[in-house]
């Protein structure tokens, strides 16, 4: 899917009550955190995705799929 049908999806999800989404771009090791209220934010190759508490670096996603 296109990013902005994956955003159109994550504005669904946040008023289902999520609020939280991540879309993650394997091929471009890249990806977009948006909290709900907030605009969505790209996170590149070196950054960290945050949900809550929760954080996770993108290269500890990628660290297995071959760049």
């Amino acid at each position: 899917d296109r990013i902005g049908e994956m955003l159109a999806r994550c504005e669904q999800y946040h008023s289902w009550g999520v609020p939280f989404c991540w879309v993650i771009d394997p091929d471009k090791q890249t990806a977009w955190q948006y909290h709900a209220g907030l605009e969505p934010e790209r996170i590149g190759q070196n950054g960290v995705l945050h949900a809550g508490e929760l954080s996770v670096g993108l290269g500890e996603i990628f660290a297995e799929q071959p760049r």
